[in-house]
């Protein structure tokens, strides 16, 4: 004879039907959120926890199974991590840091862009030093008496070139 409750039995009492409900529960203890909502359930009967003690510790035993197979996968989560971090991520941000340290110093050695004054001949020493470009083109204007040269659009400006200092 089922278990289970069957409809075609007409004498089906609805004492049965709950006796029937109760053993199916034994049948899916093992699954951790029936046995949470068992646990609550006959928690808040003291009768029924006297009465299906078997299943109510069944259920506890579940719950503490799975909170046992939660807090290790929460542990080799955890080393898993670690070990990606030391063979993985580490060495990336080491390259990482290592480039921007190693891009500053060959930025550093590489030599410096200076402006010359391809015109005015005495320009290019005042510019040299390191002066401000505008006051060394104001005084090359005032030595030589001509205002700024207009190149073919009609722009007001100085034929200039970059070149490397030595």
């Amino acid at each position: 004879m089922s278990n289970h409750y069957s409809p075609s039995r007409p004498n089906a009492s609805v004492a049965d039907a709950e006796e029937c409900a109760w053993i199916s529960f034994y049948d899916h203890i093992d699954d951790a959120s029936v046995a949470a909502e068992l646990l609550s359930y006959i928690e808040a009967d003291p009768e029924l926890k006297r009465t299906r003690s078997g299943l109510y510790l069944c259920a506890r035993q579940s719950v503490r199974r799975a909170n046992a197979r939660y807090a290790r996968a929460l542990r080799v989560g955890q080393s898993v991590r670690a070990v990606l971090d030391v063979t993985v991520f580490a060495p990336i941000i080491l390259a990482r840091k290592l480039v921007r340290v190693l891009a500053f110093y060959v930025v550093e050695m590489l030599p410096q862009l200076r402006w010359q004054e391809t015109v005015p001949g005495s320009l290019t020493k005042t510019v040299g030093k390191k002066t401000d470009v505008a006051t060394a083109l104001a005084r090359s204007e005032r030595e030589s008496g001509a205002g700024p040269q207009s190149d073919e659009s009609g722009r007001a400006g100085s034929a200039g070139t970059l070149t490397r200092a030595a």
